[in-house]
């Protein structure tokens, strides 16, 4: 009794799988996140040569001379036509690339929105191009693969950022030659380049 009740379980477990209708052994997600703070590295790199915050250091950034202020945005997104890496036979017949952002995808894909300000995670499923792809394993058949170069088209960014009371009353015109459309409601930059 005991081995055709392990017949009747392995049976089950042979029987109960099933191929995946496409042929593809599985789906690769990879999470996306946007942060607007070095201490999120998960590199471990986190050398910056940015001015430190804490409380007692120079009020001057000494690699600009005497530069008075900086601002930073208090808000900061952006929009990606695509997001890619590519191997090291950049734009020949048998590279390799792995888009993240897909080029080919809609305006208003979910994907396409980077959020800096609130760190937002996108999740992806990488579209593979190259001529040596498996279909049905939905992989590349090279036994290794180095991404190398990381290449990213912007559609637009917008950053607001709230001025010093100094500046009230102070015709700020000049980022107009720099940025498409700027604007300037109660104190607050609003900067939106395409």
């Amino acid at each position: 009794m005991k081995k055709l009740i392990y017949l009747l379980v392995i049976l089950s477990f042979v029987l109960g799988c099933k191929k995946n209708k496409n042929g593809a052994n599985g789906t690769i997600r990879y999470n996306i996140s946007y942060t607007n703070s070095a201490n999120k590295l998960k590199t471990g790199n986190n050398d910056s040569n940015l001015k430190n915050t804490s409380g007692d250091s120079d009020s001057l950034y000494t690699q600009f001379g005497d530069y008075i202020t900086s601002l930073s945005p208090s808000r900061f997104t952006a929009k990606f036509q695509t997001i890619r890496f590519n191997d090291d036979k950049l734009n020949t017949v048998d590279g390799h690339l792995l888009e993240l952002v897909d080029n080919n995808a809609p305006p208003n894909a979910p994907e396409r929105f980077a959020d800096f300000t609130n760190n937002s995670t996108v999740s992806v499923i990488p579209t593979l191009y190259g001529t040596d792809i498996d279909q049905d394993a939905g992989s590349f058949t090279a036994n290794e693969i180095n991404f190398i170069y990381f290449y990213f088209v912007i559609i637009y960014f917008y950053q607001e950022a709230a001025l010093p009371i100094q500046y009230n009353g102070i015709n700020l015109s000049q980022f107009n030659n720099f940025y498409n459309d700027s604007v300037i409601i109660n104190n607050v930059l609003m900067i939106n380049h395409n």
